[in-house]
């Protein structure tokens, strides 16, 4: 019914905007042919009908041609002018044509060929402008709502961009607050470290290795904001071994990397916050976690993790605050360089994240 009534409103559209014309040019006749016979009194019908159906064309030839100037470039320039110039050289001779066969059988001479031209061409100059002032009139409303479009855009690309900015100050601010005073945190674990060390050194081994992980994750970045892949890699697996080392080595763990990591940079914490993620939420009593970091294109990372989920936890970590304040900190680096897609399949949580270094 929708699709009935809106074809029938197409149709209603168009049978207007012909009657409109239509009454336009009947008046316009009327105006004409009006004012040629106030001025000499008689009028040649069949003569005149055949000039005005050569204007008429000439005016909706140059609106299609000017409908092709509303995506204009610069080589649709050259062919538009091209287009004008062969319209007028095309319309200027159909009239000569008409001179010569309403000029009573004697022809044309030169002298009349002359005049004929610069008569001819006023008018086909009359209708051309006649319609270049349609078309502006026309697409006038065409023209403003385009300019409000592109207002409106950036207005809303201001708006993403203040609310990217508050996001991500409030995602640095979290991590600030984790960063107060690190030298007595650092002081703790170098005392907490001498304490077990003789009577459980794989223990002490996990609080450096604990230390290790919180200092990386304190240290300044570059100006870019971003540390080299490697050093992340490395936390990974020192992540790794804590959990290990936690749950007694019942948490199987499979973590590859292929690619050349080398030389290629990240923002920090990233990769870690995913894979802390997998050990927060995860069963690995009879499944096994995955985690897979992927450099097999150049310039392109991709790091997979799968793992069995706890219950009742998968949709507290689709809205996981690391989630969300990695997903704030991509968003400001990478932009539209970067997805990361989470999502529960069969009881098993997995993360996909994908970015152009």
């Amino acid at each position: 019914m929708n699709f009935l009534m809106k074809v029938d409103f197409i149709k209603f559209y168009r049978y207007r905007v012909v009657f409109y014309h239509l009454m336009w040019w009947i008046f316009y006749i009327f105006y004409e042919l009006s004012s040629v016979y106030f001025a000499i009194s008689e009028l040649y019908l069949e003569r005149y009908f055949s000039y005005f159906l050569v204007n008429v064309l000439l005016f909706y030839t140059h609106i299609i041609i000017l409908n092709r100037t509303k995506h204009l470039t610069r080589a649709r320039f050259f062919k538009v002018l091209l287009l004008i110039i062969l319209e007028t050289l095309v319309f200027l001779a159909i009239k000569l044509l008409l001179d010569h066969l309403y000029s009573n059988g004697h022809g044309l001479m030169f002298s009349e060929i002359t005049q004929f031209i610069a008569l001819d061409f006023n008018r086909n100059l009359f209708f051309a402008g006649l319609a270049t002032l349609f078309w502006a009139a026309s697409n006038i409303s065409v023209f403003e709502r385009k300019a409000k479009d592109a207002e409106i855009k950036q207005l809303m690309a201001a708006r993403d961009n203040l609310t990217l900015e508050a996001s991500l100050a409030r995602s640095q601010n979290a991590l600030l607050k984790q960063q107060i005073n690190p030298h007595l945190l650092f002081n703790s674990l170098n005392f907490i470290h001498s304490l077990v060390y003789n009577n459980s050194p794989e223990a002490a081994q996990n609080v450096i290795l604990l230390a290790d992980i919180m200092r990386y994750g304190i240290e300044e970045t570059d100006k870019d904001g971003k540390i080299l892949l490697a050093d992340e890699v490395e936390q990974v697996h020192n992540l790794i071994r804590i959990s290990q080392a936690r749950f007694e080595h019942n948490n199987k763990v499979d973590f590859s990397v292929s690619g050349e990591v080398a030389n290629q940079r990240l923002i920090p914490m990233v990769l870690i916050t995913l894979v802390e993620n997998v050990f927060k939420h995860g069963n690995f009593r009879d499944y096994p976690a995955t985690i897979k970091l992927m450099l097999n294109q150049p310039g392109k990372l991709k790091f997979l993790t799968r793992n069995k989920s706890k219950p009742k936890t998968s949709y507290a970590r689709l809205r996981s605050t690391g989630l969300e304040n990695i997903r704030i900190r991509l968003d400001f680096t990478y932009g539209q360089d970067y997805t990361l897609l989470t999502r529960e399949v069969n009881g098993f949580f997995e993360a996909d994240l994908n970015i152009t270094l």
